[in-house]
């Protein structure tokens, strides 16, 4: 009885001992709680990573837990700055790739001959300088119309036009020096 009963034993331990590996290798894990210290940010040019990491703000012991995560992930996306916020984890470390909105060099209105252009500057939310995002424009391009409208000018149709500037392209383009041409051929 004694040998049965060792053998129980041994078994219950292997058992025990298998089970709690089972988490480990065959379970999906839950999401590590992480130190803040622990945010790697990546994709960011004027906004500084300092800035990005604040909206991350840790639970109580100074954690990351993936509610957190997911709170601050949703308050980065609020801040309009960015086109696209996503969150991996890469070794200990929580990555925040961003993609910065581009910034509005100027905002011009052509063919407007009712409405001076300071009126319709006042009224839009694009500004020089500002972020640019397509809501936005769609925002003003209604809001320029209805200023029409009110004005008695019904048959107005607005047309945003988008200019990009790449400024690493411009740069490659200007950096280039001009082809020289033999003349003795």
């Amino acid at each position: 009885m004694s040998f049965l009963r060792a053998l129980i034993v041994a078994v219950v331990v292997s058992a025990v001992s298998i089970a709690t590996s089972l988490p480990l290798v065959l379970l999906p894990q839950p999401a590590a709680a992480q130190a803040a210290e622990a945010i790697v940010v990546e994709g960011n040019r004027r906004v500084e990573a300092e800035t990005v990491r604040s909206y991350f703000t840790p639970a109580a012991g100074g954690q990351l837990d993936q509610a957190t995560i997911d709170e601050g992930l949703k308050a980065l996306i609020a801040t309009g700055l960015f086109q696209d916020v996503k969150v991996s984890r890469s070794g200990g470390h929580v990555v925040v790739s961003v993609v910065e909105n581009a910034v509005i060099g100027r905002v011009a209105f052509e063919g407007n001959k009712k409405i001076k252009d300071e009126q319709l500057s006042a009224e839009v939310q694009s500004k020089p300088r500002g972020t640019y995002s397509r809501a936005m424009v769609q925002s003003d391009t209604l809001r320029i119309a209805e200023i029409y409208r009110r004005s008695g000018r019904y048959d107005v149709r607005v047309t945003p036009e988008i200019i990009e500037h790449r400024v690493h392209r411009q740069q490659r383009l200007l950096g280039r020096a001009p082809a020289r041409r033999d003349q003795d051929a």
